[in-house]
This record gives C-alpha cells, sequence and structure tokens, in this order.
C-alpha cells in the first residue's frame, strides 16, 4: 500500500504527483518517488521537495538521502515515507538526478540502494528550435527543424508539439527515442520579397512550455546602383559579398544578389579608372517589415462564463533599420502578455498609440 505525504505548507511550488517505480538491486528494497515539487513556480536558487517512500523502511526511521548533483539540504521521516529538501546546482534547468538511500530495515539489516529523479525544468525555459540550413537562402525549398525540449517530467519520446509558421508550411512533428522532435519547412512559392519566417512549437501537454525559429527567407533580384563610371565595385550585403562587377560608361551597375529581411543596407566600395575610391552605403529594396504571428496552443475547459482565460502565445519580429544586419526580436508568451520589445508594444483588448503598423503574416 502506498502512502503519500503533502508537501510542506511552506513550499510554494507546484506538486506534481508521479508514479515512478524504481528499479534496485535484488537484495534491495525499492523506492518510489511519491511526489515531486515542479521547477515552474520555483524562484531562483529555491531547494526541491520530493516525497520517497519505501516498504522496508521503519516508521519514523530516517534515511541518509545523498547524491552528487546538488545537495540534500534535510530529510524528515513520517510513517514510512520521508519528504526530502533537494538544493539543485546554480543554473540547473531540470533532469534525470541520481541519489543513493541508505538505511535499516525492519528485520534490522543495512539497506543501500538508490532510485531516480526526474526534475521538470521551469516552463519558462524556451525550448530551443534548430534550423538546417540556418536561411532559407532563395534556391533552398525545404528546411530541417529540430528540438529537444527542456524536461517537463513527461517521457521524452511520448511527448507531443503543435507547431505553426508564419510563411510556408511545416510538416507533422515526429519524435525519436530519445526525445528529439523534428519537422519540414516548405517554402512558398509566392515568395517576391525577403520576409522572416516565424515557426513556434509550444508542448501540447504544457502549453506554457514553448519555442520559436527566425528563418529568414531569401529571394534573389537583380538591383542596380548608380557609381562613378566604369568604376569596379563589390557590395557586401550582411555576410555575403557579391562582385567585383565594373559599371557602365553611365554610371550604372547591377548585381544578382540575395535580398535578406535582416539587412536594409549595403556597402559598396572599389574603385574607379583612375584609382579613386569608391565607398557608398546604399539602400536595399523592398525593406523589411515587421512580423507578428499568434501561436495555436491548447484551450483550457471553461469553469463558468468567463472563467477560463484563452492561452496565449504570440510572437513577433521587428526588423532594425538602424543597423544593417543586426534584428532586433521580441515575443510574448503567456496568458493576455504584455508584447513588449524596442519598437513595439501590444496588448490583445488594447489599444497603445505608440504601437507601429504591423503587418499579420498568417500561417499557411
Amino acid at each position: 500500500m502506498r502512502r503519500r505525504l503533502q508537501l510542506s505548507p511552506k513550499s510554494t511550488t507546484a506538486s506534481l504527483l508521479l508514479s515512478v517505480a524504481m528499479v534496485a538491486p535484488a537484495t534491495a528494497a525499492a523506492i518510489e518517488v511519491v511526489a515531486v515539487s515542479d521547477l515552474a513556480t520555483r524562484a531562483d536558487d529555491a531547494p526541491v521537495t520530493f516525497v520517497v517512500h519505501d516498504a522496508a523502511l521503519p516508521d519514523g526511521l530516517r534515511p541518509r538521502i545523498s547524491t552528487d548533483v546538488g545537495r540534500v539540504t534535510s530529510v524528515v521521516s513520517a510513517g514510512g515515507v520521508s519528504q526530502v529538501t533537494w538544493q539543485p546546482p546554480t543554473e540547473f534547468s531540470g533532469g534525470t538526478v541520481s541519489f543513493r538511500a541508505r538505511f535499516k530495515g525492519r528485520d534490522n539489516a543495512k539497506i543501500d540502494t538508490s532510485f531516480i529523479l526526474n526534475v521538470p525544468a521551469s516552463p519558462l525555459l524556451p525550448i530551443p528550435v534548430i534550423a538546417s540550413p540556418a536561411v532559407a537562402a532563395p534556391d533552398t525549398t525545404t528546411v530541417r527543424l529540430q528540438w529537444r525540449a527542456p524536461p517537463s517530467g513527461q517521457v521524452d519520446n511520448n511527448r507531443a508539439f503543435a507547431i505553426s509558421t508564419s510563411l510556408g508550411t511545416v510538416s507533422a512533428v515526429t519524435v525519436d527515442a530519445e526525445g528529439v522532435a523534428s519537422a519540414t519547412w516548405t517554402r512558398p512559392t509566392t515568395v517576391t520579397q525577403p520576409k522572416m519566417a516565424l515557426v513556434t512549437v509550444v508542448d501540447r501537454a504544457d502549453s506554457r512550455r514553448r519555442g520559436k525559429l527566425e528563418l529568414p527567407v531569401q529571394v534573389a533580384r537583380s538591383t542596380s546602383f548608380e557609381v562613378p563610371p566604369d568604376a569596379e565595385v563589390s557590395i557586401q550585403i550582411g555576410d555575403e559579398s557579391f562582385g567585383p562587377t565594373r559599371a557602365s560608361p553611365a554610371g550604372t551597375v547591377a548585381f544578382d544578389l540575395h535580398l535578406d529581411p535582416r539587412v536594409s543596407q549595403g556597402h559598396l566600395t572599389g574603385r574607379t579608372p583612375l584609382g579613386n575610391p569608391v565607398e557608398q552605403v546604399v539602400a536595399m529594396p523592398d525593406p523589411p517589415t515587421p512580423v507578428l504571428h499568434f501561436a495555436p496552443v491548447p484551450h483550457p475547459g471553461a469553469s463558468g462564463p468567463g472563467a477560463a482565460p484563452m492561452p496565449i502565445a504570440l510572437a513577433v519580429w521587428v526588423p532594425d533599420v538602424a543597423s544593417p544586419a543586426a534584428p532586433s526580436v521580441g515575443s510574448a508568451d503567456g496568458d493576455e502578455n504584455l508584447l513588449q520589445t524596442k519598437k513595439t508594444s501590444a496588448k490583445l483588448g488594447a489599444s497603445r498609440k505608440e504601437a507601429p503598423v504591423v503587418r499579420v503574416e498568417s500561417a499557411s
């Protein structure tokens, strides 16, 4: 018969009941983790509290519990269960931790066993989404997306995610045995201007656990600039360089460029036929525009008229026109959260005069 012990009243963390039977050596008893406090609402550097039970543990006997990860600060036993307070190491972000338990059993035999604690990470820790390639060049039609979400208390390969994009399409998500999730982004055939695609990932079991990827979608275009006649010049756009190309006698030079949504300016350099230097900062055609994308998240069941808030996951990208290759990015996550970036402030149901006009890119 399993007993349950409530967490200490002074603990402000949420309680997540687990049914995890830990296998110990045949000569030792099996320790069961009954409950563990979630890192979700845990303050910085606050301890984690969990409860363990062992049928062989005599009532009132306090076992010696230790770990090589962080330190155990207290063990309180009552009625065959023990409440353990564990201090994680600095910057601990969740995961599997092994503990050792030693005590004398009911038959006075020495018991030395171990158990594993799967500590969920804070849902505020973003899901890191990686794109391969990192930039959708003009000739790129598909991009592979991969991520391994921070620990949530779920079995890794049983996790499910909702994925969406502000531009193009995304395939269904697959999760392998190691817990690595993947999907494929496909470029739309109608893109004629450089754009930033926002890809969002939301844990279906806990919509607070989210991730966002900014995928620059480039386009190829022949672009002309005015320079001194017959000058031989190159142009630098972000990390890419094009040229050198000789200008016409009329002073026009053209390049087949890869226009990037993160880059609003280019840098022309070269020399005239007389050897004089040419150096110009030129504006790119079709300057980038902000992107706002609402990610689909599971809606909670209503508990009464207007009682259940609608979960909102909002991602935004705002180009930094003051810097040729340094985009400014902001995001908002949470229920009715205020979106704040360098250039925009917005909240659902509210009007802000300082908010700029934002073009919404709907998911394809």
